[in-house]
């Protein structure tokens, strides 16, 4: 299963676990995805409002890059566990490798 695909409550029991993944590189990740999808939805709050007319076009051109972002950032918690695997499993050659 990929750590993209857990529920919050997987994930944190993941993340406080004794496995080494998901690490660092997996949390500042999410973050990434958390905070696109909470400007997403600042967008979605804006548009549309009399009062923020005057950044309206910018807003729905922010909206879909936000979208995209989240995607991007959830891939890059797995892209970094992946990572981390790699490098581990080099550390476990001999040293004459």
């Amino acid at each position: 299963m990929k750590l993209q695909d857990l529920d919050i409550k997987g994930f944190m029991a993941a993340t406080s676990g004794s496995d080494p993944v998901p690490g660092g590189g997996s949390i500042s990740a999410l973050c990434g995805a958390l905070s696109a999808a909470l400007a997403e939805m600042v967008t979605g709050l804006t548009i549309g409002r009399k009062k923020y007319v005057e950044v309206e076009e910018e807003m729905k051109a922010l909206a879909p890059k936000m979208a995209e972002a989240q995607v991007k950032f959830l891939q890059f918690i797995d892209d970094d566990a992946d990572a981390y695997n790699v490098v581990f499993d080099a550390f476990k050659l001999p040293k004459e490798t």
